[in-house]
């Protein structure tokens, strides 16, 4: 296969991919402006954080090599010049980088609010500026270094860290025009690979210790495990942790072959098959959260609606149905966007040896680890009625 055909080949790839992710994080974003809580919550701040991160990056990579010089050897449609090659570098790494920032600042709210039961309003104050401030200013040094070096330029498929022209730091006899200040192949490890190395480290840690949290207060309550509201509680707990996994997943699915392919192209060992995974899943994040985000979603309004078969649910969930948005409205369980604080509002007469609330009176029980049968409700609006809960305490008997 010629140079000409391969370029045209891994041009088209992320482009198409990168298509779709931008797509897809777009669907997210207005799937959050049209929710019930909008960004009301942290969660769905930091989601919104992460999509538009996406978005830029998805939109460089889209562009692929059409910002190169004009006349670069073995490019697919190149019609830019050099600063146009140094915009597309300068939004690819922003994007780059800040994308799996925000997904472990994804993976720390939740830590937050399994390990430390942080409150949504401690989590505004407190928490909230270092999980966005940190990935914005991590993206724009790892992307303000590179193009302070005059290191954005033509590489394979778009502008990156390389020298100009193509590889010339590697040949004696040509003389490099820009690109050759630093070693290209280090710059990237350290503005790009070194960051995703500790990025990932931090996410395992921090969705470690959410892990073996959940585990602990699991034992700790095995004593109430005959009752079927400690069922629905882990339950419940069991798909919060599943959803924190399911995110980390997404961003490993879009990272795992970039590392791999980055350190063979330093040796100048190419491998064919690695080369196409990374240019189809690399631009692909924003279609792994859509699908993460939206499976949440569909599980909450089948939970409400037992009968409602699957695609008529992903359905109601992308058109807003009044359904799906009384399903958000009335769901009991806050999953997202709880404040550590639990409370519950009972009518029935109920001994209060037993743990529960005295008639007609709501009980706060934050901080209360041995009270596994509450649960967890953002404000008083999500509380169920008196007839759910006469309900909920029948089955508790």
């Amino acid at each position: 296969m010629s140079d000409a055909c391969t370029s045209s080949i891994v041009s088209l790839i992320p482009m198409v991919t990168g298509s779709i992710s931008c797509i897809g994080s777009v669907i997210i974003i207005a799937l959050i402006l049209r929710s019930q809580s909008g960004l009301s919550s942290a969660y769905h701040r930091i989601i919104f954080g992460l999509s538009v991160s996406d978005i830029i990056h998805s939109l460089a990579l889209g562009l692929v090599s059409i910002p190169m010089p004009k006349g670069t050897p073995n490019a697919w449609k190149a019609l830019g010049n050099l600063t146009t090659c140094d915009l597309q570098g300068f939004f690819y790494m922003f994007g780059a980088m800040a994308a799996p920032a925000y997904n472990c600042s994804l993976s720390f709210y939740y830590m937050y609010k399994i390990k430390f039961k942080t409150s949504e309003e401690d989590m505004r104050k407190y928490k909230e500026p270092f999980l966005h401030g940190i990935p914005i200013l991590l993206a724009l040094i790892c992307a303000i270094i590179p193009l302070s070096l005059g290191s954005f330029n033509p590489s394979v498929s778009w502008c990156w860290i390389q020298s100009y022209p193509f590889k010339c730091h590697e040949d004696p006899e040509v003389v490099c025009e820009r690109g050759n200040k630093f070693d290209p192949y280090l710059l990237r490890w350290l503005v790009q690979g070194g960051p995703y190395v500790i990025l990932f480290i931090l996410i395992c840690a921090a969705m470690s210790i959410s892990y073996v949290e959940f585990r602990y207060e699991e034992r700790r309550a095995s004593a109430y495990r005959a009752e079927s509201s400690v069922r629905m509680e882990f339950t419940a707990h069991r798909k919060f942790l599943r959803r924190a996994f399911q995110y980390v997943i997404a961003v490993l699915l879009t990272l795992v072959f970039p590392l791999i392919s980055n350190p063979l192209d330093m040796y100048h060992t190419n491998v064919v098959p690695i080369e196409f995974l990374t240019y189809t899943f690399y631009p692909l994040q924003g279609l792994f959260n859509l699908l993460v985000y939206v499976s949440g979603c569909v599980s909450t309004l089948r939970e409400r609606n037992t009968n409602l078969p699957l695609c008529q649910a992903i359905i109601d969930v992308f058109t807003g149905s009044k359904k799906f948005r009384s399903a958000q409205e009335s769901s009991s369980l806050a999953v997202d966007s709880h404040d550590g604080s639990i409370s519950i509002n009972d009518t029935s007469s109920v001994n209060n040896s037993s743990g529960m609330a005295d008639p007609g009176q709501r009980t706060d029980l934050t901080g209360i680890s041995s009270c596994p049968t509450c649960t967890i409700f953002e404000n008083d609006s999500q509380l169920p009625s008196d007839s759910t809960i006469s309900l909920f305490l029948e089955s508790a008997k």
